[in-house]
């Protein structure tokens, strides 16, 4: 399955380029000529209403649409990896831009990654955990292009979005090489209503078979029961803890109530992180990585790390 993509626009620093701020509006002049799909735009504002809510602002735009372009590869792939009978590769379209624009790619023109290019590490990596997700049912499965058999476990809640526990599970995974395997499906329509399907969340992890000698989960994966604009998002007050380690920021994260494709950066560069774009659910740490940046110390660090999700992008 090859060259299906969704666009994007390039990340704000790179539209600062080719656009001034009174160009930031997705139909103005400038924003249309570097738009070389007639209904580009347009495709991007309506499918992202679909999944979010009105963005505040275009910086808050922009963020949406990547990862709203982020999300939809991320389905595809993981539904194409779940069936390797009947596909067995994707090739998505496309890596990178020869000037700035708003494209399909992952990567813009200056090199910056794009919300997709992170998820891609994610949804491509050799074993993966995935969730077909068809409320009230949540199905679970691990993907594996590894040579040689996997055995390990794994770990599902359900949960409110401030964290509160509803139902969880452990059930043993074992994968043969390049294979999948259904591990479970969970019917959760004794806890949904029209009220309590807005404040739920499902996450799965999955874990090494001995689980004492894990620094944590080998990934995790969540999904819903409505669409995340109809989510009862309140604001995750996302805890941010940095501290130096060997020549690399580490940034543990947590959250009071569920924090939605959480993006990190850095004022003034062009950082990569060991991850971005996440779900980061109540009561759970993640810990990310970012090289420091030549003559920077912690304090610069602490005041350029900015952090936001979807909460973050529509008017409360």
């Amino acid at each position: 399955m090859s060259e299906f993509g969704f666009q994007a626009l390039p990340r704000l620093e790179t539209i600062r380029t080719y656009a001034t701020e009174p160009d930031w509006n997705m139909t103005s002049y400038i924003m249309e000529q570097h738009q070389k799909n007639d209904s580009g735009n347009s495709l991007i504002v309506s499918q992202m209403l679909d999944t979010f809510r009105l963005p505040r602002d275009f910086e808050s735009l922009v963020y949406l649409s990547m990862v709203l372009q982020a999300e939809g590869i991320r389905y595809g792939v993981e539904h194409w990896r779940r069936h390797p009978a009947r596909v067995s590769g994707t090739l998505y379209w496309q890596l990178n831009d020869c000037w700035p624009v708003a494209s399909w790619s992952s990567l813009d023109y200056y090199g910056r990654w794009k919300a997709l290019h992170y998820v891609a590490r994610r949804f491509y990596a050799p074993l993966l955990l995935s969730i077909e997700d068809a409320p009230p049912c949540q199905s679970i499965f691990v993907s594996s292009d590894l040579d040689e058999k996997w055995q390990g476990k794994v770990r599902w809640a359900l949960t409110t979005l401030d964290g509160k526990m509803l139902a969880s599970g452990e059930e043993a995974a074992h994968v043969e090489p390049s294979g999948v395997v259904a591990v479970e499906k969970l019917d959760f329509s004794q806890f949904l209503d029209d009220d309590t399907r807005r404040d739920l969340v499902f996450v799965a992890e999955l874990w090494p078979e001995d689980l004492h000698a894990a620094d944590g989960p080998l990934a995790m994966q969540t999904a819903f029961f409505v669409p995340t604009k109809h989510l009862s998002l309140v604001d995750p007050q996302i805890d941010a803890r940095a501290a130096l380690k060997d020549g690399l920021l580490v940034i543990d994260l947590s959250a009071r109530s569920l924090a939605r494709l959480v993006e990190c950066s850095l004022d003034g560069v062009a950082a990569v992180f060991s991850d971005n774009y996440f779900d980061l659910p109540a009561q759970k740490v993640i810990s990310i990585t970012v090289p420091l940046p030549q003559g920077w110390d912690l304090a610069t660090a602490q005041a350029a790390l900015k952090v936001r999700s979807i909460y973050d992008t529509y008017s409360h």
